[in-house]
């Protein structure tokens, strides 16, 4: 008869557990069109994770949201030298502060 052990699981984002020193940080999905930010922390995990700091969306880099669709899904973002477009969801996941 085998035993089953617990593993234990690693936090593969310490962002989720060490509290932001930034008290006005707040998701990217909440910026209004034409507010710019920088981003504090990406709390997205796995594939989605890669795939936002392959397209661009690192600490510190500066964001723009340029305009979101009709229906509020899916929002655009001025980033380097590029428009992005994300879902709401994938936004909710990415944390800025407020510039300027």
């Amino acid at each position: 008869m085998r035993l089953h052990r617990r593993r234990r699981r690693r936090c593969i984002n310490p962002e989720i557990i060490r509290p932001s020193s930034d008290l006005e940080a707040f998701s990217l999905a909440d910026l209004q069109p034409g507010q710019s930010g920088e981003i504090t922390a990406v709390l997205a995990v796995g594939s989605i994770r890669h795939r936002l700091l392959d397209l661009g969306f690192r600490r510190g880099e500066q964001v723009q949201m340029v305009r979101q669709a009709p229906l509020k899904d899916p929002l655009e973002f001025r980033l380097n030298s590029g428009h992005i477009s994300l879902r709401r969801a994938e936004a909710s996941l990415i944390k800025v502060r407020e510039v300027g």
